[in-house]
C-alpha cells in the first residue's frame, strides 16, 4: 500500500468521523491539523470502547441472572420429582429449606456486587431508547435509510433491555414456583411452615442499587414509562 493510498484512507476516515460527530469536514488532507486529528481519534476510540462496555454489561447481567435462575430451576425440579415419586412425607423439608435459604443468600450476595452494573445498564438503555424515540419522531430527512436506522436501533435497544429484564425477573419467578406444592401438602409440619414463610416473605430479586427490584411487574412499569414518554413528545410535537 502506497503512501498516497494511506493518505486517502485517512482523509476519508477523518471526514466520515467528523460527519458522525457533527464536526467540520475538510477538502484536503493537508487541512487536517494534528489537534483535530487527535480529537477525532479520541472520540472514535471512546465511542467504540463505550459500545463494547455497554454490550458486555448487558450480556454479563443476562448470563449471571440465567445462571441463578437455573440453580433455582434445578432445585425446584428436584423437589417436584421427589414429591411425585416418594410423596410429601418422604421429603426432608429441613434440608430443602436450607437449600432454598442458601440460594436466597447467593442471590443477595450477587445483587450486592451486581446492582451498580444493573442500575448503569438500565440508565444507559433507557437513555438511548428515549434518544432514538425522539430522533425517530422528529427526524428531518428525506432518506428512507435514516428511518430504517432509527427504527432498527430502537428495536435493538428495546430488545436488549427486555432481555436483561426477563432474565433477571426469572429469578423471582423460579424462587416461588414450589409454593403451590407446599399449599397441597396435607400433613403440614413445622419445617413446611417455615419454608412457606421463608418463600413468601423473602423477596429474591436482583435490584438496581435497591432503587427497584426486577420482576415481571417491573417490566410492565418500564414499558409504561416508555409509552408515557412517547405520548409526551408527540404532544410537544403538535405544539
Amino acid at each position: 500500500m502506497t503512501g498516497q493510498n494511506i493518505t486517502t484512507i485517512l482523509f476519508l476516515a477523518y471526514n466520515r468521523c467528523a460527519e458522525a460527530y457533527n464536526l467540520k469536514t475538510v477538502q484536503q488532507f493537508s487541512e487536517i491539523s494534528f489537534s483535530r486529528f487527535v480529537v477525532i481519534l479520541y472520540l472514535f476510540v471512546a465511542n467504540e470502547v463505550s459500545t463494547i462496555i455497554w454490550n458486555f454489561t448487558d450480556i454479563f447481567i443476562v448470563i449471571v441472572a440465567t445462571g441463578l435462575a437455573e440453580r433455582y430451576n434445578h432445585l425446584n425440579e428436584s423437589v417436584i420429582n421427589s414429591l411425585g415419586k416418594r410423596g410429601y412425607d418422604a421429603i426432608n423439608w429441613h434440608q430443602c429449606r436450607k437449600k432454598y435459604a442458601l440460594l436466597s443468600s447467593l442471590v443477595k450476595e450477587t445483587d450486592n456486587a451486581l446492582s451498580p452494573l444493573i442500575l448503569l445498564s438500565y440508565f444507559t438503555n433507557l437513555y438511548f431508547i428515549f434518544i432514538q424515540l425522539f430522533n425517530g419522531i422528529f427526524i428531518n430527512t428525506n432518506e428512507d435509510l435514516a428511518y430504517v436506522y432509527y427504527f432498527m436501533s430502537f428495536i435493538l435497544v428495546v430488545g436488549r433491555t427486555l432481555a436483561v429484564t426477563l432474565s433477571a425477573a426469572r429469578i423471582h419467578n423460579q424462587s416461588t414456583i414450589i409454593l403451590p406444592k407446599i399449599y397441597c401438602c396435607l400433613s403440614r409440619t413445622l419445617e413446611t411452615d417455615r419454608l412457606h414463610f421463608q418463600l413468601t416473605t423473602d423477596e429474591v430479586t436482583l435490584t438496581g442499587m435497591k432503587f427497584f427490584s426486577i420482576t415481571r411487574k417491573f417490566m410492565l412499569a418500564l414499558v409504561g414509562t416508555i409509552v408515557t414518554y412517547e405520548v409526551i413528545i408527540l404532544q410537544f410535537g403538535k405544539i
